[in-house]
């Protein structure tokens, strides 16, 4: 048996991290911040609709699995979330104009409500 303590036994310091954010270049930083700071594990790509569908039917991961190697070499591990909280392009598109000229009261979730109520009445 083994004197190093178990993953499970270890306290795990995470963050949400999008690379997709952030110019590719920068990545390097980011991971030696995330390092300097003992994170461990980071939550990605629940947000990365757009950037993992560009358009519709063509998906591209080379990105993330640059990022998820990266880390990895680093040491910190990556759970990736369903891009569901994201928006489809080809949802949006055909209410950005209107969409980009209008506040919302409560941020993306008045924005959600409002594009959901505007496919609907389209679709009616």
């Amino acid at each position: 048996m083994s004197d190093q303590p178990s993953s499970i036994n270890v306290l795990q310091i995470s963050s949400a991290y999008y690379p997709e954010y952030w110019l590719e270049e920068r990545w390097a930083e980011e991971i030696h911040l995330m390092r300097a700071t003992n994170l461990t594990v980071v939550r990605m790509a629940e947000f990365a609709w757009s950037t993992l569908e560009p358009t519709e039917g063509q998906f591209g991961f080379d990105w993330l699995e640059r990022a998820i190697q990266k880390l990895a070499e680093a040491g910190i591990a990556s759970v990736l979330g369903t891009p569901t909280a994201a928006n489809q392009n080809e949802a949006v598109s055909p209410l950005a104009s209107e969409l980009e000229a209008t506040q919302e009261p409560h941020g993306m979730r008045g924005w959600w409500k409002r594009l959901r109520r505007e496919s609907q009445r389209k679709r009616q």
